[in-house]
């Protein structure tokens, strides 16, 4: 029974030092192929569309989308303010040019589409004009029927 004691207390005494060692491993991460932020990383509320050169507002945050270290993610809500789809996938920037890549999508359809914008941000303001260009995932050419270049998205961070 003495050893039995003496086993476990071995072993009650190990795991905290392994798992120290562990914790020491997550807390500095070693910084080999670490990104740059990008600028746009952060949550965002969708508050106005321009479309032809009518500016709506939105009452309720309509989209929320959030970016981080080329992924992101967004819920989109109906005028009713009613679950309408939801999306991620990864994204990139080149300037100002934007491709976002769904991977997920509450739409069968939208998996493996990208879509292409330019966007701009001024302060906590994030505009996105499109689309640029938008293509299923079966290379389905959809930017016109989708609109085209004719809108404008403005987003602000999202504040708790």
């Amino acid at each position: 029974m003495v050893l039995f004691l003496i086993a476990i207390f071995g072993l009650l005494s190990f795991f905290p030092a392994t798992n120290a060692t562990f914790d020491n491993q997550i807390a500095a991460p070693s910084q080999r192929g670490k990104k740059t932020p990008s600028p746009i990383d952060g949550s965002w509320e969708l508050v106005s569309t321009e479309v032809g050169g009518k500016t709506t507002y939105h009452s309720k945050p309509k989209q929320f989308k959030m970016f981080h270290d080329g992924f992101m993610s967004l819920m989109m809500y109906n005028d009713s303010g009613k679950f309408e789809a939801a999306g991620a996938g990864t994204f990139e920037i080149d300037g100002n040019k934007y491709k976002e890549t769904f991977t997920y999508s509450s739409w069968p359809e939208g998996i493996g589409m990208s879509v292409w914008f330019e966007w701009a941000m001024k302060d906590d303001t994030l505009l996105f004009y499109g689309f640029k260009k938008a293509v299923m995932a079966d290379g389905k050419d959809v930017t016109n029927e989708w609109g085209g270049d004719t809108f404008i998205e403005k987003r602000v961070r999202a504040k708790k």
